[in-house]
């Protein structure tokens, strides 16, 4: 009788224990599927004051990079049509948009996701947008509020629009420099980034899903970037190898050194940071026809299609290890950086090589 009321009690204190565990699974819900996104780069296009020549000029010099549609013109209907199909048979269903303002103009290069935002069937494919806040506004308070007013009017009221915990994602890719900007202004990040909220509030959206772009910087990505309000972390792009002799970093000189730094970062901001990191990938670097980086060796950072497996499979395996922290959230850069040599989207040279990786690792 003694070992019966033993089991009976050990039994009553594992269904005790299961019951607290899918109750906590069931307040913290673990995605299933992977939020698989790519940075998209408006700028193949006349476009003044920022483009007042063929911004595709300088990538002719490049032929095996010409787009498999060829070289066309952003925000033209039929473009944002194929780009979809493209994106959505990869199972890429997140397209984030480098989105710009101008002091004293406002909106530029709004043609690709006006283009996109036209299309009857998006094929599940949701838009964000990804704030080039290094463009030099906002210059005052007035156009900061200005902006976030923009945002809430144009875009977050859009079903295709995409959120977390109900509210609009955008991206800051300099938020050091808006923390700048706040100073300037006598405020701080966090006072902009809490007024942004307020706004949304008002216009009745449960407010703004803040994600910083950042690099593994001690202080920065665990500590002043958290505080500041930031719901999460990733980046647009990461340029350094892995740390050297002496704790040193460097430009990387191989797509290896450039993922195996890409790595590093991972692992520490995983460890160190309180808040969500969606998790960067790169598919390579490469910015002679812009002129070069400032170190030569730096543009043989290049990938291949296989190259790139092996790097996506490395992400997919850090999102599995933690999907709390990552929610299985991946970023690409990108589809068409074709200036940097960041590009995914199909190619005359390698067709639909990139987009059948992305495929192959996270829609399989």
């Amino acid at each position: 009788m003694k070992l019966e009321r033993y089991w009976n009690a050990a039994f009553t204190t594992v269904t005790l224990l299961l019951a607290c565990v899918t109750n906590a699974n069931a307040n913290h819900s673990i995605p299933e599927n992977y939020t698989v996104g790519v940075y998209y780069f408006p700028g193949w296009k006349i476009a003044p004051p920022l483009f007042h020549k063929d911004p595709w000029r300088t990538i002719k010099k490049f032929p095996e990079r010409q787009p498999a549609i060829g070289w066309y013109e952003d925000g033209d209907p039929a473009v944002a049509e194929w780009q979809n199909q493209k994106m959505a048979a990869a199972g890429i269903n997140l397209v984030i948009y480098d989105w710009y303002w101008l002091p004293n103009v406002g909106v530029e290069l709004d043609h690709a996701i006006e283009s996109f935002r036209g299309l009857g069937n998006k094929r599940g494919v949701r838009y964000a947008l990804m704030w080039a806040n290094h463009s030099g506004a906002p210059k005052s308070h007035q156009e900061f509020v200005e902006i976030v007013n923009y945002w809430i009017g144009h875009y977050f009221s859009d079903p295709a629009y995409y959120k977390v915990e109900r509210r609009p994602v955008v991206v800051i890719f300099a938020p050091i420099g808006l923390d700048s900007m706040a100073k300037a202004m006598g405020k701080s990040s966090n006072d902009l980034l809490v007024e942004a909220d307020q706004l949304a509030l008002k216009a009745g959206i449960p407010g703004i899903y803040f994600v910083a772009a950042t690099e593994a910087v001690p202080g920065r990505a665990d500590k002043m970037l958290p505080m500041a309000g930031y719901r999460a972390l990733t980046a647009y792009n990461y340029q350094n190898g892995p740390t050297g002799e002496n704790g040193l970093k460097r430009e990387s000189r191989s797509y290896r050194e450039l993922t195996l730094g890409y790595q590093e970062s991972w692992e520490w901001i995983l460890k160190n940071s309180p808040v969500p990191y969606w998790i960067p990938v790169t598919s390579g670097w490469d910015k002679r026809p812009w002129g070069g980086s400032d170190v030569p060796e730096h543009d043989q950072s290049t990938s291949t299609p296989n190259l790139f497996k092996e790097h996506l499979l490395s992400a997919k395996a850090v999102m599995d290890h933690d999907i709390r922290k990552t929610g299985r959230s991946v970023v690409i850069c990108c589809w068409n950086e074709y200036g940097e040599g960041s590009y995914i989207e199909p190619t005359k040279k390698f067709g639909d090589a990139y987009i059948n990786v992305v495929k192959d690792v996270f829609a399989k």
